[in-house]
């Protein structure tokens, strides 16, 4: 777009803070978002590539069937070329609109993140809902797609549906949202996934006299209920039984 149509445009769309307040530079900002980008890329899967709208698969699958694929231009468009609605040009500039795709393409984001981000963009809290509103109708932000991503990626760091469920309540998910998607993991995986926990977290306090509460205490803490817990103790037993004997004596 050409210098002076920007201009025009962001004289009316003055949603950033002034550029002495922002920065001298455009060019540096864009490098730095990239960086910034690249270096949050794979914390929780692959997230929304807005060139083509693909979705990091989340748990259960991903969204290879969805026709979003991100928007272009004034217009969000489908993998058909139809319209899907108004993108994002009314609402911000050209180059904080392309900021916003960096952002949304490092991985899937909570819509509290988005908040986030864009208050540190200086963008004014006012037109917030509207952003949001025009990402979801896009389909580039997706509360049941971001559970569904950190789900999986907490599960293989060990964690139990208590201490995730906290976590999407912070990142102000819908609880019925957080709930539904935590119901969607079979028990038998938080089972498994609370023995191997226990059992890495036993074989370093193996010899000690408080070893059995030392191992429930910290699967409480990793947020793990009583149902997978007492699974995973009963697991030890069978995998460790001359520390259960010397238990069951004390």
């Amino acid at each position: 777009m050409k210098e002076d149509s920007r201009k025009k445009r962001a004289s009316h769309l003055r949603l950033i803070k002034p550029e002495s307040e922002n920065t001298s530079d455009d060019g540096l900002i864009e490098e730095e978002e990239d960086r910034n980008c690249e270096s949050q890329q794979g914390d929780f899967g692959p997230g929304i590539d807005v060139s083509t709208g693909d979705s990091g698969a989340g748990f259960g699958g991903g969204t290879e069937d969805s026709d979003e694929v991100g928007w272009s231009g004034d217009t969000a468009k489908k993998r058909d070329g139809s319209a899907t609605g108004q993108g994002l040009s009314d609402l911000l500039t050209d180059r904080d609109e392309r900021a916003l795709a960096r952002y949304l393409g490092t991985r899937e984001r909570a819509p509290t993140e988005v908040r986030q981000y864009l208050t540190r963009k200086g963008i004014l809290k006012t037109w917030h809902d509207s952003i949001l509103d025009r990402l979801m109708e896009m389909d580039l932000i997706n509360e049941q797609r971001f559970c569904f991503n950190r789900i999986e990626h907490r599960l293989k760091s060990g964690q139990g549906p208590r201490r995730i469920e906290q976590e999407l309540g912070s990142l102000g998910i819908d609880r019925y949202v957080a709930r539904d998607s935590l119901a969607s993991v079979e028990r038998h995986e938080w089972e498994e996934n609370c023995l191997e926990v226990a059992s890495e977290k036993l074989e370093s306090i193996m010899d000690r006299e408080d070893s059995y509460w030392k191992v429930m205490q910290f699967l409480n803490y990793r947020g793990f209920e009583s149902v997978h817990i007492e699974w995973a103790i009963n697991a030890l037993k069978d995998r460790y039984p001359l520390w259960a004997k010397r238990f069951s004596r004390g």
